[in-house]
């Protein structure tokens, strides 16, 4: 019976030794495949990050430049309107009576004039010089044309009301003359 028990067919047909080793190659292709699909997507995702980062980035800056400058506008209006009183000011200092000389409220309104001035300092205000410069329309408002003998034609002759600078940007141009010249007389002077 033994014999009769070996015989017995099976249904099992003999395995081919390749066919585990194909199919761990298909296996590792696939695997392969997925981990290239899943760098190009990382890739991607790192990508896609990094503009955005770069956008928010941007973003904030050009943020900031546009707060920094409607400061400065808010700052430059502010200055604006003070500069009329600060003339003023300069007016009451420069024409003082003899008499009036070391009155304590004439002392008061040059030390005010000088605190303003200061203050206008601080914030990067200074005056625009214009005397003797040749008139440019970027600082100069020009009021009148003027003959003069010292200042040669299309220089500043006169300061009206003097302008000013905050940094680079003109706050306030400077009121001027501005030399036409010699007068008519062409610069000699007439003997009586």
């Amino acid at each position: 019976m033994t014999d009769a028990f070996e015989q017995q067919p099976t249904d099992e047909t003999p395995q081919d030794p390749t066919e585990p080793e194909e199919q761990h190659l298909s296996e590792l292709e696939q695997l392969k495949q997925s981990l290239q699909e899943a760098r190009a997507e990382a890739d991607d995702f790192q990508d896609k990050y990094l503009r955005g980062a770069a956008e928010f980035a941007n973003y904030r800056k050009r943020i900031d430049r546009e707060r920094d400058l409607q400061r400065k506008r808010i700052t430059m209006d502010v200055l604006r309107k003070v500069l009329p009183a600060l003339d003023d000011l300069d007016r009451a200092a420069e024409n003082v009576p003899p008499e009036a000389q070391g009155l304590g409220w004439v002392e008061g309104v040059v030390l005010i004039n000088h605190k303003i001035e200061s203050i206008l300092a601080e914030f990067g205000v200074s005056t625009i010089d214009a005397l003797g410069q040749p008139f440019d329309p970027a600082y100069h408002e020009a009021m009148m044309p003027m003959p003069s003998e010292e200042y040669p034609e299309g220089h500043v002759a006169q300061v009206i009301q003097r302008g000013y600078m905050m940094g680079q940007d003109v706050l306030r141009p400077s009121r001027v003359g501005v030399s036409s010249g010699p007068g008519p007389d062409g610069g000699e002077q007439q003997a009586e």
